[in-house]
């Protein structure tokens, strides 16, 4: 099945094969030549159009035809729909152009209720046309006879061949209420070619930003996709040898990366790409008779794989009576394209003949071969037959049997929670989006992530509507930081308080600490207190850091309502809270329970060094704070 290119559905439209001779094809393909390159791309250069899912109104479908300047003289496309859906076979040839040669007369221009654009006509000097341009009208939901025309001034009015993903005719095509439908005719080689994507509001739309946030055995998992309503996720250990499954459609950009071709025989027609794939789509093309008989000698590479896995592909030739061949190799390591050699490559494979239609081939890549390196198709030893095909190709990587999915299926929201996951194990996981439609899109990429402990907790974030503004950072002297905090609303009525206890610490005694925000050290331009590390105190410090900023209360050490917790790290949080009363820092709560972690996540008995503490109340609320003692 071909892949959704990005959130655009391609259509799977069957491609009626025309007659042509030899030397038809050959006049059309004249004057066309292709420069080898060490790797190549699709590099369509079409008029851009931006669908918007949301702005078809009810009972209606979007149709937009985007033409390029096909043939570099002006003359551009028209697309005609007929509402009836009775032209086909009748006004719309079967094959050949609208005309046979001269004008389209008026009168068959009127047979079509829908055009584009809307002021087409049949003239064969129009100036009504679409060139280098896009343009879209909307039409009733329904079943419509259409065709894409090409009026070519001093011949006839033609119509777009079938050599893309899409015909140039169409008989009893349905268009959905809601959908867009974009037309866009290029060059495709030798003859224009039409593609066509289709937008479907019901459709699901790709899963961004699948994150993992890991809390000991547990994993929160979140991704963003405001379209869709439902998500399935799937998730199993993640086993860095395990096989695998590499495969490429040549229908994009990403599955073209990597891909490098070769032309040994230096004739200047090596692998290229053409829509005439399994399913009329894009695939790796190579030529024996091109404007000409050819003798070719054309490499085409695999991007860097693991060698010793199995290789399966599809190909076909052109013509069931013009035989071209292909042979299979790899390599070990890099290719040497300066002192190319091809007894530097392993034969897999030769006289690979595929009939008309496509055949799968499967081979495997021997095990002598280790390590990285490409394996390769190579299409030569046969002169002035025709062209030859390569799509679909799969390469399993060798490796341990992949371990079964775990799948949750219908989650609706925008995250899911893992638990009781296996303790320090690495795990892979996968979202895919469930369209209105009920049809499913495709899995993101894989994100790895690793557990922690067993019994290790993070933890939680306390709900403070309040934790917003700069950061404050506690720094001592020899430039440690040693808690962050944050203070907020500093021209507010009411003050904040970072509530510290200072400790001794055997290896650093006495050493005054200051403060910073936002870069600016504090206290020097104040009357701030600057506490002592042999301090046993609170120091209280408004948000304005000015006047009387400290008093003491003897204690062991205190905490605040909160932790904030980012990029990995604990920070203290400031309290809004009575001056006068420390056991009131909590707002006043009971307590229920009190827990306490090492840094590193681990539970304690009792406070110890720096230590989170992880307090319940009554009413089921939770805070935690990074206290020294």
């Amino acid at each position: 099945m071909k892949k959704l290119l990005f959130v655009l559905l391609t259509a799977a439209l069957a491609l009626p094969m025309m007659a042509q001779t030899k030397a038809d094809e050959a006049a059309a393909m004249a004057n066309y030549r292709r420069a080898a390159v060490p790797s190549f791309t699709l590099q369509r250069q079409h008029v851009q159009v931006v669908a918007n899912r949301d702005e078809v109104p009810a009972g209606y479908a979007s149709v937009t035809l985007a033409a390029d300047d096909v043939w570099g003289d002006g003359s551009g496309y028209q697309m005609l729909l007929d509402a009836d859906a009775t032209a086909f076979g009748t006004i719309i040839p079967e094959t050949g152009g609208l005309t046979t040669s001269g004008d389209a007369d008026a009168a068959t221009y009127a047979e079509f209720e829908y055009k584009i654009p809307e002021n087409a006509d049949g003239s064969l000097t129009t100036q009504n046309m679409v060139c280098d341009d896009a343009v879209t009208i909307l039409i009733p939901a329904g079943v419509y006879d259409w065709c894409i025309t090409n009026p070519t001034p001093g011949d006839r009015v033609w119509i777009a061949s079938s050599n893309g993903t899409c015909p140039g005719r169409y008989d009893d095509f349905e268009f959905a209420d809601g959908a867009t439908y974009i037309f866009y005719v290029s060059f495709g080689g030798y003859n224009d070619q039409v593609e066509l994507e289709i937008v479907d509001p019901t459709a699901p739309v790709a899963v961004e930003g699948l994150n993992v946030t890991v809390d000991g055995t547990n994993a929160n998992v979140a991704w963003t996709n405001d379209h869709d309503p439902a998500f399935n996720l799937r998730y199993r250990v993640y086993d860095p040898d395990m096989a695998q499954d590499l495969f490429w459609d040549f229908d994009s950009d990403e599955s073209l990366e990597g891909w490098m071709t070769y032309d040994a025989d230096g004739d200047g027609y090596p692998w290229r790409l053409d829509a005439q794939g399994i399913d009329g789509s894009y695939c790796l093309v190579s030529d024996s008779y091109y404007s000409g008989a050819l003798s070719p000698d054309n490499w085409v590479f695999s991007p860097e794989v693991k060698l010793g896995g199995t290789l399966k592909f599809w190909t076909a030739n052109y013509s069931g009576y013009y035989i071209d061949k292909i042979a299979v190799y790899a390599i070990e390591g890099d290719i040497d394209f300066d002192n190319f050699d091809p007894e530097a490559f392993v034969l897999i494979e030769d006289n690979i003949e595929p009939g008309q239609a496509f055949e799968e081939y499967t081979f495997e890549i021997p095990a002598e071969l280790r390590g990285n390196g490409h394996f390769a198709f190579r299409h030569y030893d046969c002169y002035d037959q025709f062209r030859i095909f390569v799509d679909d190709v799969t390469y399993t990587v060798p490796g341990n049997e992949p371990g079964e999915w775990t799948v949750v299926e219908g989650i609706e929201g925008n995250e899911y929670l893992l638990e009781g996951l296996e303790a320090e194990t690495t795990y892979e996981v996968q979202v895919q989006a469930i369209g209105a439609n009920e049809t499913t899109g495709n899995w993101t990429e894989v994100v790895l992530f690793t557990t922690g402990e067993a019994g290790q907790v993070t933890p939680p974030e306390p709900e403070d509507p309040h934790m917003t503004g700069k950061w404050l950072v506690l720094i001592n002297q020899d430039g440690d930081e040693v808690w962050y905090a944050m203070n907020d609303d500093p021209e507010g009525e009411n003050n904040w308080f970072l509530m510290l206890t200072l400790h001794h610490y055997p290896w650093n005694e006495n050493v005054p600490f200051y403060f910073m925000v936002d870069g600016v050290q504090m206290g020097a331009e104040t009357d701030m207190y600057l506490p002592q590390m042999g301090d046993e105190a609170q120091t209280v410090l408004n948000p304005v850091f000015e006047g009387e900023n400290m008093f003491y209360v003897p204690s062991t050490y205190t905490y605040t309502w909160g932790l904030q917790l980012q990029d990995g790290q604990y920070y203290l949080l400031v309290a809004q809270g009575p001056q006068t009363a420390v056991n009131e820092i909590n707002g006043g709560k009971t307590v229920s329970s009190v827990r306490y972690f090492n840094v590193a996540g681990q539970e304690m008995q009792e406070a110890n060094g720096m230590t989170i503490v992880v307090t319940t109340y009554t009413d089921g609320t939770t805070s935690a704070a990074k206290v020294i003692k």
